[in-house]
């Protein structure tokens, strides 16, 4: 990995993934923050759907409402610190209502068997600290590029914007599609 990503960042590096260990060690290793994606986390909740319908479906309305909170950063061409303050002022609120629930949940479930609804809430919840890094980075994005979907990272350097991955999914206006 230190081969394709390289060791060396500029200051307040970010990388996108999909939760993957090997990523997590990796921005360890070099210093840089390890953002998660939102659309993975979502995900074990739509495939939670057969065991939970209801808690699937409370969860990704409050998913949804982290959508429509970048729709709205997007329609009003924020950035920089005026994005920050959105987020913060809007998206905070759903993040914090979000994990209470998680955490109110995994409660409720106690010593039950394991589900894939169990499963959703503890992946999310282990990865508390990187889904909540996009609330205070205005460069740093909460949904992947297309290939970020593929389960390989994205990653922008500092506040220069500069994704890795092939060159037909390459952004470099920062943007890693949200």
């Amino acid at each position: 990995m230190h081969k394709i990503l390289g060791v060396d960042h500029a200051p307040d590096s970010v990388i996108l993934t999909d939760g993957y260990a090997a990523y997590a060690s990796y921005a360890k290793k070099v210093g840089i923050a390890h953002a998660l994606c939102w659309s993975h986390s979502r995900r074990e909740f739509v495939d939670a759907q057969s065991t939970e319908p209801q808690g699937s479906l409370e969860a990704l309305r409050i998913i949804g409402a982290l959508y429509a909170v970048e729709d709205d950063i997007r329609r009003l061409g924020l950035t920089g610190e005026a994005k920050k303050l959105h987020r913060l002022t809007h998206s905070k609120l759903h993040v914090e209502a979000f994990f209470a629930w998680v955490d109110r949940r995994i409660e409720e479930h106690g010593l039950r068997p394991t589900t894939l609804f169990t499963k959703a809430l503890n992946y999310v919840r282990e990865r508390r600290l990187g889904l909540e890094l996009f609330l205070t980075d205005p460069m740093c994005h909460w949904i992947p590029t297309i290939w970020s979907v593929r389960c390989a990272p994205s990653r922008w350097a500092g506040k220069i914007g500069i994704s890795v991955g092939p060159s037909w999914a390459r952004n470099t206006s920062g943007s890693c599609g949200a």
